[in-house]
């Protein structure tokens, strides 16, 4: 069997095999599950991978829950989260102790101002536009909604960045250097239909919050991190 695919990469990183600590002087690396479902294999591989990581170098963990989408977080799959960090005997250094301080102090929709003020820096720089498009329709042709010109403020509209063929380059402490393009004509979600930051943005916004400085996640998701570093491109202070 094959090992599983994984890239680690930390945003400013000098060379392969030097760990580069920007903000407080030490590495932040973080495990960020997300409470719609129970995990699965792959998330407690990758929890095992940051910590480890992170505790190999001196650094510091954060447990960060990505429960920015109210409708499909359960108490069940929060609760399961909490289970299987003490069935692992993981510690975390930075993040909720358990459901309620989750709740109380740690969840995302605390951190909403956060989002809507990329959103609105987005939306000053007129580097977004709204769409109206389903994903039945974007699975079969591509949108075309920034000629449209939509109002942004009209309720049920996502927000998207379109992409121009821009070549996103960062090194990957597995892979090496990473020249990911982004495509021509395209475009990604940064608000989504329900005025909710979308994945991307909010997961940057969030990273850029705590000061994380490493991140170890699967190799499919090196388009996640080229279209991330996309978005703080465009803003003004850059992570």
């Amino acid at each position: 069997m094959e090992p599983y695919p994984f890239a680690a990469h930390g945003k400013n990183q000098k060379g392969i095999g030097k760990l580069f600590y920007p903000y407080f002087g030490f590495m932040i690396t973080r495990i960020a599950p997300t409470p719609s479902g129970f995990l699965h294999p792959g998330n407690i591989f990758n929890f095992l991978l940051n910590w480890h990581w992170a505790r190999q170098h001196g650094g510091k963990v954060l447990l960060r829950i990505d429960d920015a989408d109210v409708e499909r977080k359960r108490p069940e799959y929060v609760d399961d989260i909490f289970r299987v960090l003490e069935w692992l005997d993981m510690d975390w250094d930075i993040g909720p102790t358990g459901p309620d301080d989750l709740d109380q102090n740690w969840s995302q929709q605390h951190r909403r101002s956060l989002y809507d003020d990329s959103l609105l820096e987005l939306r000053n720089k007129s580097l977004v536009y709204a769409c109206s498009c389903t994903r039945t329709q974007l699975a079969s042709e591509p949108c075309h909604c920034q000629d449209k010109k939509l109002d942004l403020d009209t309720a049920g509209l996502a927000w998207r960045i379109p992409t121009r063929g821009e070549i996103i380059l960062f090194t990957d402490r597995v892979i090496g250097d990473v020249k990911h393009y982004l495509p021509l004509q395209h475009s990604f979600v940064v608000r989504r239909k329900d005025g909710i930051a979308a994945y991307h943005l909010a997961s940057l916004a969030d990273d850029r919050h705590f000061g994380v400085t490493h991140i170890a996640r699967g190799e499919d998701l090196l388009p996640s991190t080229a279209m991330q570093l996309h978005i703080d491109d465009l803003l003004d202070q850059h992570y």
